[in-house]
């Protein structure tokens, strides 16, 4: 049964980057010698929003570190007392008295997305490089403002996480489809400085352990007004204060500009939006996806895992429209009747900037690359392999939103007075756009 007649505009969402597809390995052989669908081990949805983890279980969360949930008024007096992740030391010692700075901190997928289109993320995401649960990305924001004529600091870090007991995994299963990824997720926290570290450290160790390829770790700290710090450091108070609690509630559906919840992704890239100086950067990061209906399952209310509300449902079991994952996969998802438009937070946008802003360090550094830092730089080089055309740099001639996220760089960049420094820290390589 298909769902109806195509579904208004749906308000901006996040990329959730964390969102995984977990694929049998009898399904390769079952469906024969497709050569796309024969690559295919496992399809990870990042979590479009991104978004951007997006929070997959394995996150560090407030609820973990405590039995008894924090008030709105201790959760916030914990991101502000946890201060920034220890592993983004390197930049916190280039702090200038009097100086205040916002920060994105973002781990990165293992595998390029490509976003211009649904089918062709579902193809991207078709690769046998993806072959682990763990190809998830991670975006978490701070700030560290200057009070005037003194050295205190009002500092903090924060990140938007959820769907913690892989909810999304468990519709799919039931057949609920695409509509498993634009659920919403009522167990949604907010991550402090403390916790981001805690995830990213001991995520990492464990890969190493079992000798499999951490993930990639970038940061960007720009020097800004002091206003431009205090107004991101309001938002997330704002936020976290607010009496219809969003932050419990994580997904592509709810709008942050309207306190109604987040993605990580959606999350980070509103409440630096606040920041003026940077907010032109941070408009380059969205993009527009139009699903059709056929994509979206409908299933009873009694499939709907905990802490979980579909955005439709079947009311009765004869409305029932089930879709499994093998159908899904075989789907053309760019063709039918549009069911929803999401605009979206896409990761790969936002590694590129930080990639064209690294570059421009580099160019403006009179020092030789370690051999670390070549490394480091060369893992922000993204490629997709296109069936129609083999491995395609994710670069500014991609598409028109990877050129205007270039141009935008570059007429930002110019428009300032500061230097961009390359900044090596514990778990990458990142950039610090200050003055001397």
């Amino acid at each position: 049964m298909p769902i109806g007649r195509p579904l208004p505009t749906i308000r901006p969402p996040p990329f959730r980057d964390e969102f995984r597809w977990h694929l049998g390995s009898n399904f390769a052989r079952r469906i024969g010698p497709m050569n796309q669908i024969n690559r295919l081990i496992q399809l990870t949805l990042v979590g479009v929003l991104w978004s951007y983890i997006l929070g997959s279980p394995g996150v560090v969360s407030a609820a973990e570190s405590s039995s008894v949930a924090p008030t709105q008024q201790e959760l916030w007096a914990q991101i502000e007392s946890g201060g920034w992740p220890a592993s983004l030391l390197a930049f916190r010692q280039r702090f200038q008295v009097g100086k205040s700075y916002v920060a994105l901190y973002k781990k990165l997928p293992i595998s390029a997305m490509d976003m211009r289109s649904p089918n062709r993320f579902k193809n991207s995401m078709s690769s046998n490089q993806i072959a682990s649960k763990s190809s998830i990305g991670h975006m978490s924001i701070g700030w560290s403002c200057a009070e005037p004529l003194q050295e205190n600091r009002l500092e903090g870090f924060a990140a938007q996480t959820g769907e913690s007991s892989n909810q999304v995994n468990e519709m799919l299963e039931s057949g609920w489809g695409v509509t498993a990824i634009v659920s919403t997720f009522t167990d949604g926290e907010i991550q402090n400085g403390i916790q981001i570290q805690k995830y990213f450290s001991d995520e990492r160790k464990s890969k190493i352990e079992n000798g499999k390829t951490p993930n990639t770790h970038t940061a960007l700290v720009v020097e800004v007004p002091t206003a431009d710090c205090l107004n991101v450091r309001d938002f997330v108070k704002s936020y976290v204060s607010h009496p219809s609690k969003p932050l419990a509630n994580f997904g592509m559906m709810p709008d942050p500009e309207k306190f109604e919840g987040a993605g990580c992704g959606s999350f980070a890239v509103v409440a630096l939006s606040k920041a003026t100086s940077i907010s032109s950067l941070m408009t380059t990061f969205w993009r527009t996806v139009e699903l059709p209906e056929k994509l979206f399952g409908r299933r009873t209310r009694s499939f709907a895992p905990n802490n979980t509300v579909p955005p439709f449902f079947a009311k009765v079991p004869t409305e029932q429209y089930e879709i499994g994952k093998m159908k899904l996969i075989v789907m053309n998802w760019d063709t039918g009747p549009i069911a929803m438009r999401l605009r979206l937070v896409d990761p790969e946008l936002v590694i590129f900037s930080l990639r064209q802003i690294i570059a421009e360090a580099v160019k403006q550094s009179s020092q030789k690359l370690s051999p670390l830092q070549s490394e480091q730089i060369h893992l922000l080089r993204r490629t997709v392999n296109l069936s129609d055309s083999g491995f395609h740099e994710l670069d500014a001639t991609f598409d028109s939103s990877f050129s205007k996220v270039s141009s935008t760089v570059d007429q930002w960049l110019s428009a300032s007075s500061a230097k961009a420094q390359l900044v090596t820290f514990d778990f990458g390589l990142g950039v610090m756009i200050a003055s001397e």
